[in-house]
């Protein structure tokens, strides 16, 4: 089964933050991502819930 891939700006609407906020934990290597040779950034739904479930421990 194919996972869900979402875009950048659609993902961090979805975590509760900002987009530039999601870029620079991209640049940064803390977020895995799947490049595009277009050069599209997609973030799997997985990645996204992992990211969910760590920022909801540290608040």
């Amino acid at each position: 089964m194919t996972s869900q891939l979402l875009t950048v700006p659609k993902a961090a609407i979805s975590l509760g933050i900002a987009a530039s906020t999601l870029y620079r934990w991209i640049r940064t290597g803390s977020v895995e991502v799947i490049r595009h040779p277009n050069g599209q950034i997609r973030i799997s739904m997985e990645q996204v819930q992992a990211l969910r479930a760590y920022l909801s421990d540290s608040e």
